[in-house]
């Protein structure tokens, strides 16, 4: 007989910190506005927070997206590396039949009360594509990202990459000043809340530019292939400039801080017409500019939270109590 297999508890939102997002449901942890009521599992002299999180601004644009050709891509990769990999198709063997043997409904996955099963298997998800090589370039974008946070808040003086980032770092730069723009330190990776759109969300820069003084919003994009879609390209950036607020992290007393809300991007007055896409491929292709459409951008955000909201009522309980059809 197996052993007994329990579940392991993940991070709740009390685990997490503020302003970030939650490593498994992928929402973000946000505090209160004034006049919003905070979740009852908020453990005493914790700071209250939205509850359930929000949805992330790169989930909501992704909604409006056509993905079943990147999902088929997905199994295909999963599968290619589990046959690869002898010792991991046993484990897959293994697992599944210890949740037969447990009575697994393998049709209601969603909803088995241990979610043992569904945790193994995206554990072996990720590790058969990182046998057939589909999460290379994530990892490698991961990278990049980290190492152009880094060198935006220090004001381009920290290059702590590779010498093959440090370079395309430098070429990006270099393309940013002979548009005539300037990185922000202040305004690198800031977590926004978008009230209208009920979604949060961390973009990654907002640029000055020099002459006019526009405010302009930008996001480093490392996909090696051309884009799919522009949809979400310009829906996620235009997300984050209507944003209303900001996450800042201030020192209430000595020792004590606490994240509060300040202005966002929309009041303090990014371009909500145009953002920069900065392209730096994760093969070490060559840098680019790229111009993202806000106008449309926002049309199609608020159509994605109009999809979402509508999602969400054909699940609900009470539409479900509506179906039944009258007998007498």
């Amino acid at each position: 007989m197996p052993s007994e297999v329990r579940p392991v508890k993940g991070p709740g939102y009390a685990d997490i910190p503020m302003g970030t997002r939650h490593p498994t449901q992928h929402r973000y942890k946000v505090p209160l506005l004034p006049g919003e009521v905070g979740t009852k599992s908020c453990p005493p002299g914790v700071e209250p927070w939205v509850p359930g999180g929000v949805q992330s601004m790169t989930n909501l644009a992704a909604s409006i997206s056509d993905t079943k050709a990147l999902g088929l891509w997905e199994l295909e990769q999963a599968l290619i590396g589990v046959g690869l990999h002898p010792e991991l198709a046993a484990e897959l063997r293994r697992v599944v039949y210890a949740a037969k043997e447990r009575g697994v409904d393998f049709q209601a996955l969603k909803d088995e009360p241990e979610k043992v099963l569904r945790g193994e298997l995206a554990a072996i998800t990720e590790r058969a594509k990182d046998i057939s090589g589909a999460n290379a370039a994530r990892d490698a974008g991961i990278v990049r990202h980290d190492v152009w946070d880094i060198n935006g808040k220090s004001a381009g003086h920290t290059f702590s990459g590779t010498e093959q980032i440090n370079a395309e770092i430098r070429a990006l730069r270099e393309l940013l000043d002979a548009a005539g723009f300037e990185v922000i330190p202040e305004l690198c990776e800031r977590t926004v809340r978008n009230v209208k759109l009920i979604a949060g969300g961390k973009f990654d820069n907002i640029l000055m530019h020099r002459k006019s003084g526009r405010l302009v919003m930008a996001d480093l994009k490392t996909k090696r292939k051309p884009f799919w879609t522009w949809l979400e390209m310009d829906g996620q950036l235009a997300g984050y400039a209507y944003a209303e607020w900001m996450l800042e992290t201030i020192e209430t007393s000595p020792g004590v801080f606490e994240v509060v809300y300040v202005p966002g991007p929309k009041p303090l007055g990014v371009d909500l017409t145009e953002g920069v896409i900065l392209h730096m491929p994760s093969d070490g292709g060559e840098p680019r500019l790229r111009r993202a459409d806000l106008t449309r951008g926002w049309r199609t955000m608020q159509l994605a939270r109009e999809v979402c909201t509508v999602r969400s009522d054909g699940k609900s309980a009470g539409r479900d109590r509506e179906s039944y059809w009258p007998t007498s």
